[in-house]
C-alpha cells in the first residue's frame, strides 16, 4: 500500500551540530499522488544567537534583532517540535 510522504526543511545558526542550532524548520507531507495533506512551518527561538555563524546569517538573513520582528512569534524547540509533529 502506497504512503504518504513528508518532506523536512531546516536552518540553522551554523554546521557543527554540537554547537549551532535549529532556527527554522518547515514540513510539507503529502499523499502518494503528491497531494499536500498538511504544511507546518516554524521559527525557532535561539538559545544562544551569538553563536551563529557570520555564514549562517548571510545565507538565512537572521540576526538578533529580526527575532523581533518575526510573525508567528519564534518558539521553543519543544514547541516546535511538538508543532511539527503531526505532519511527521
Amino acid at each position: 500500500m502506497p504512503k504518504d510522504l513528508c518532506f523536512v526543511d531546516c536552518e540553522t545558526t551554523g554546521l557543527d551540530p554540537h554547537f549551532h542550532e535549529l532556527i527554522d524548520v518547515a514540513a510539507i507531507r503529502v499523499s502518494p499522488d503528491m497531494t499536500v495533506l498538511q504544511r507546518v512551518h516554524c521559527f525557532v527561538m535561539p538559545q544562544h544567537p551569538e553563536r551563529a555563524s557570520p555564514e549562517a546569517n548571510a545565507l538565512t538573513g537572521f540576526s538578533p534583532e529580526h527575532w523581533q520582528t518575526l510573525s508567528p512569534s519564534p518558539l521553543s524547540l519543544p514547541d516546535a517540535l511538538d508543532a511539527l509533529s503531526p505532519a511527521l
